[in-house]
């Protein structure tokens, strides 16, 4: 894929990481003060689903930029990447599970026992931290072998 003959990749890069990366703080500010999430509002939900695309995008351009690469050094670069997708897709699906069970469970009475049980936004927290910190790893790694790839010499 190109944007005025030049690869996307490149260009929606950085959008996607860095909205993985405020996802990831976002996740983190969650586990430590629920009230945050009240704060955030419909904010939550956009921001996840946004980050999740971002990623699935820049996930996506990448493969297509791929494709021209010869270097045998990309094949650990997209190892990182799937792991940074999945990393972020762990997390946007704890960031919504945790706004509906916060904020929209007393909506549908199925949720709103599920929301009252405490061990459920302690599994969350738990799942918020870990995939915010598999988020931040695995995008570190994943840039960093980008930029190794673009930049070698």
């Amino acid at each position: 894929m190109q944007v005025l003959g030049l690869p996307a990749h490149p260009l929606v890069v950085h959008f996607g990481v860095v909205l993985m990366v405020v996802l990831a703080f976002v996740g983190i500010a969650l586990a430590v003060s629920s009230r945050f999430s009240r704060w955030l509002g419909w904010g939550l939900p956009v921001l996840a689903v946004i980050a999740g695309v971002a990623a699935l995008l820049t996930k996506e351009t990448g493969e297509m930029l791929g494709k021209t690469v010869t270097d045998v050094n990309f094949h650990q670069h997209e190892k990182y990447a799937d792991a940074a997708v999945a990393s972020t897709g762990v997390l946007v699906i704890a960031c919504l599970l945790w706004w509906v069970l916060s904020s929209q469970a007393h909506r549908v009475s199925a949720l709103e026992s599920l929301a009252g049980k405490p061990w459920v936004f302690a599994v969350l927290r738990f799942v918020l931290i870990i995939g915010a910190l598999a988020v931040l790893v695995t995008g570190a790694l994943t840039g960093h072998t980008g930029a190794a790839l673009t930049w070698q010499q």
